[in-house]
């Protein structure tokens, strides 16, 4: 693919595909060791006081609106996985240690930030004091946000795109595409969608040969929005399903799912009665519920749950306050409400809960992972433990989606963990004297 002189194919290091934590911190550890890396990512705008702290964590191509946004600030809990209940066994527990402190360091982890909140405290003394059913649990000061402190100011700061990916954004080189890549220079392609990758497919161990990719800022000329990225690595870090679909060499031109584009949403309801004393609506026509879907999930398959109840008795009340005003000068309302014992006390709300967690199961599957997991050989897995995809000599995948075990929590630091040695294993290729003994064989 060509055109004006061969400038729309581009000659790079390294390509990264997605912007999540993961992406960014292939690219950033890539850079720093004078490995040049372009990265594609599918957000357009650029947010104040970061050339990149909008970046999307998608940029394959799975539907997805241009227009779609995504929280620049993480502000998810970003926890180590138990070493029994959850954590892979492909690292000992020295290994994880390390990458654990690796990648807690590169996201700027402070668990000390809300140590001062007054409700913070208010909620953590109020579990701790409560009796359960499984017995005493602990919950600790705070969760292990990507968070840090500003000196002089009360908001802290959340990690974002521009934490981990630092100053190499200034390293960004211009050029005409026909020139060696530059040693250690970083080039986003915002607002971008890598639509193939380019696989000869005749044996094991071929090579990627490219990564098409479009410009969606270019309109409709071909001629313009068409680029190919031709590297010596293609590191994939576009989601859970965005991923295999991406590296999968067959075509799916029949829609898996047999329910219409044009299919209106589902609106169901069971009302309140004497057995179930509370109204349950199984729906999706909601604006804002939508706009919170991931756009690699099709929204044929996702439905919102909404559970109300009420609480009787001539004990609940709401008072005004007579000195605070809300911002529209309306006295600031307080709501005092108690479950009688004609509710059956905090056990209907309790049952409420519950019949909405069964109502779900009906509904649902459980939430995706290990759709690329890491694993020993062929035969249990997509890649070995430094994402290198079996059968090819040069992809690259990361992201949750490697994780090979289940995880309670949100496993993006572990992911980040898989991101260190996988980028480590990367530099032993193209960079053998600035590469990292982290997870070496």
């Amino acid at each position: 693919m060509s055109g004006n002189n061969g400038s729309n194919i581009i000659g790079t290091d390294a390509v990264v595909v997605g912007a999540s934590p993961v992406g960014l911190t292939y690219a950033r550890k890539l850079v720093d060791a004078g490995i040049a890396a372009h990265m594609v990512q599918i957000k357009e705008d650029i947010d104040q006081g970061s050339p990149y702290s909008s970046l999307l964590d998608n940029a394959w191509p799975s539907g997805q609106n241009a227009g779609d946004t995504l929280d620049s600030r993480w502000t998810f809990c970003a926890a180590r996985q138990d070493p029994t209940l959850e954590r892979s066994a492909l690292f000992n527990d020295k290994e994880w240690d390390a990458l654990y402190a690796e990648a807690e360091a590169r996201t700027k982890i402070d668990s000390t930030v809300f140590e001062d909140s007054i409700r913070h405290q208010l909620v953590k003394r109020t579990l701790q004091s409560a009796s359960y059913e499984r017995g005493a649990r602990d919950f600790v000061s705070m969760a292990p946000l990507r968070v840090q402190k500003r000196s002089g100011q009360h908001s802290p700061e959340w990690s974002s795109s521009a934490v981990v990916l630092g100053d190499i954004y200034a390293r960004t080189t211009k050029t005409d595409g026909r020139s060696a890549p530059v040693p250690g220079s970083f080039t986003l392609h915002s607002g971008a969608l890598c639509t193939k990758l380019q696989h000869p497919g005749r044996s094991d161990g071929d090579q990627v040969e490219g990564a098409f990719c479009k410009d969606l800022k270019s309109g409709n000329d071909f001629l313009r929005n068409d680029f190919l990225l031709m590297a010596k690595v293609y590191v994939i870090c576009a989601g859970g399903v965005s991923t295999p679909g991406g590296i999968h060499k067959k075509a799916h031109p029949i829609d898996p799912i047999p329910i219409p584009s044009t299919d209106l949403d589902p609106q169901v309801n069971s009302p309140a009665s004497e057995r179930y004393p509370w109204h349950a609506q199984i729906y999706r026509n909601n604006a804002a519920a939508k706009a919170a879907t991931a756009t690699e999930v099709d929204s044929r398959v996702v439905v919102d749950l909404r559970w109300s109840t009420c609480a009787s008795g001539n004990n609940n009340k709401v008072t005004f306050s007579d000195t605070i005003t809300e911002r529209f000068g309306i006295p600031a309302p307080t709501f005092d409400v108690q479950f009688s014992e004609n509710d059956d006390g905090a056990r209907r709300p309790q049952a409420m809960m519950q019949d909405m967690c069964s109502v779900a199961n009906m509904l649902s599957q459980y939430g995706i992972g290990g759709t690329t997991r890491a694993g020993t050989s062929r035969a249990d897995s997509i890649c070995d433990k430094y994402g290198r995809v079996w059968g090819t000599d040069n992809v690259v995948v990361g992201g949750c989606n490697i994780v090979p075990s289940g995880s309670t929590c949100d496993p993006t630091l572990t992911a980040i963990g898989f991101a260190i040695v996988g980028a480590d294993k990367i530099m032993e290729k193209l960079a053998p004297n600035k590469a990292a003994v982290t997870g070496k064989n």
